[in-house]
């Protein structure tokens, strides 16, 4: 069953260490939630990652595509929530990553639940993919499928021009 976690010896695909996940199943359009970890300004590694305006912009956007945002508890929790297979949970978006740490397990059990995972290098304003696997990142978006991360990473991309 969705959002639980189960046991089971056999299962190859979705599990990790024996637990099997799997991401939510549903689409982010239709009832989707998109945890967001910050709502400000951020510097990483000493640069300006999003501006105040970016964020403002990133979340009407959202609610103008019907999409419910939550910002609860940590990096991890939104990106474990998601690989669960959490209910409506679409994606995890990360905008103020600290150390690799922050990400780098709950990337790795999204990608492993079904889910897929993408980096982004954001200066100063302008976000750009990264298009290799880099602990050398600013934001992260961990979605349920390929479609939602595509939508979000759109959207990300778009709030930079």
């Amino acid at each position: 069953m969705h959002g639980q976690l189960s046991h089971s010896p056999r299962s190859t695909h979705g599990s990790v260490a024996g637990i099997e996940a799997a991401t939510w199943k549903g689409e982010l359009g239709n009832k989707g939630q998109v945890f967001i970890d910050n709502n400000r300004p951020h510097k990483h590694l000493g640069h300006a990652t999003l501006l105040g305006d970016q964020h403002d912009a990133l979340r009407s956007r959202l609610r103008q595509m019907n999409i419910g945002t939550l910002e609860m508890g940590s990096n991890g929790a939104h990106q474990l929530y998601v690989a669960s297979g959490g209910n409506r949970a679409a994606a995890a978006i990360t905008t103020a990553r600290g150390n690799p740490e922050d990400t780098a397990a709950g990337a790795f059990l999204v990608k492993r639940s079904g889910g897929a995972v993408q980096r982004f290098n954001a200066i100063d304003g302008i976000v750009t993919p990264v298009e290799i696997e880099s602990a050398e990142y600013d934001l992260l978006i961990a979605a349920n499928n390929e479609r939602t991360l595509a939508a979000l990473s759109g959207l990300l991309i778009s709030v930079s021009l």
